[in-house]
């Protein structure tokens, strides 16, 4: 035995949010997935559950393309109900027209494909690891029978080394996501769209098999430093800021930004 939390930790399922929230913050993870204290929810991701939602219903032809932004604007303040930060100025008027200005101009030919599964839940076992998953959609080119993992993101692209990084991680999620697709429903992804729905841009990137296994053996390597840890440090440096004051759910209960405060 490692520590007091050894037991939670062998059992506990793991997926990409908490093993990058541990590498953001082990002291978040320890509040949000051991000592499981409640989560409040944020503007950003009731933003995204809302974009989610929307989108899902247009793919599941539930909703047509023409009812979309009556949707989206009769809808909206009913999942987004959290306060936007104050800085930047002005991101609350920012993501709405962001989103509407998706949804009017969406254009996605739903016929080009047959979809496989839209927000399944995925279990796999990797080396022991008990992983769960929840791909966006997976969808299968009717043409050529390739199939693709299609997944939304919320964040606005700009130019920079920060983005750049951000797109790394998000392909990194879709090659664990890949994997587990691959392990448990026997299908090969071959390519990845990335859906930066605040740019109205979808980016492709083909399936590397040495890449998805690099991308599971950091999995794996991340997960077995949790299950070592010992210390579970807050990240309180001044890069993480505001991830501490806006988007960290169990800020609340976070005593060393609390005592950093004092």
């Amino acid at each position: 035995m490692n520590n007091e939390y050894d037991i939670i930790l062998k059992a506990m399922n793991y997926g990409y949010s908490k093993v990058t929230t541990f590498e953001n913050c082990a002291h978040s993870f320890l509040l949000q997935y051991i000592l499981a204290k409640d989560t409040k929810s944020n503007f950003f991701g009731e933003f995204g559950t809302f974009v989610h939602e929307v989108v899902e219903k247009y793919f599941k032809k539930e909703l047509e393309q023409s009812k979309l932004t009556k949707y989206y604007a009769e809808n909206y303040n009913k999942t987004v109900i959290s306060s936007a930060p104050s800085y930047p100025m002005g991101m609350s008027g920012n993501y709405y027209n962001d989103g509407m200005d998706f949804f009017e101009n969406i254009n996605f030919d739903l016929d080009k494909y047959n979809i496989i599964s839209i927000e399944e839940t995925i279990e796999f076992v990797y080396n022991g690891i008990d992983v769960t998953i929840r791909p966006d959609i997976i969808l299968q080119n009717k043409e050529t029978g390739e199939y693709i993992l299609l997944d939304l993101k919320t964040h606005k692209l700009k130019k920079g080394k920060k983005d750049e990084e951000n797109i790394e991680s998000y392909l990194k999620q879709a090659e664990l996501y890949s994997y587990g697709i691959w392990i448990e429903k026997g299908i090969k992804i071959s390519k990845i769209f990335i859906w930066f729905v605040r740019n109205r841009k979808i980016m492709e990137a083909p399936t590397n098999t040495s890449q998805i296994m690099e991308t599971m053996d950091w999995f794996e390597k991340t997960v077995n430093k949790i299950k070592k840890e010992i210390k579970w440090e807050a990240n309180l440096s001044k890069g993480n800021d505001y991830f501490c004051n806006q988007i960290c759910g169990v800020k609340d209960f976070c005593k060393p930004k609390q005592e950093q405060v004092k």
